[in-house]
């Protein structure tokens, strides 16, 4: 399994990473937290928002 940073995660996607993190909040995108503390999206997350088609920045 490949994770992604936040801000690579938020680029792919095209967003900006104060979206992700809201749609973290509201659970839409699932994400591993690191033992520091860094958020971690699975590139099966990422691959699921970009079929469903929800990246919208507007939303």
């Amino acid at each position: 399994m490949e994770l992604l940073s936040l801000r690579e995660a938020a680029k792919t996607l095209g967003v900006h990473p104060p979206r992700l993190r809201e749609w973290e909040k509201t659970g839409l995108i699932r994400q591993i937290r690191l033992p520091s503390g860094h958020r971690r999206y699975p590139t099966e997350e990422i691959d699921r928002i970009l079929k469903a088609g929800v990246m919208n920045e507007t939303e």
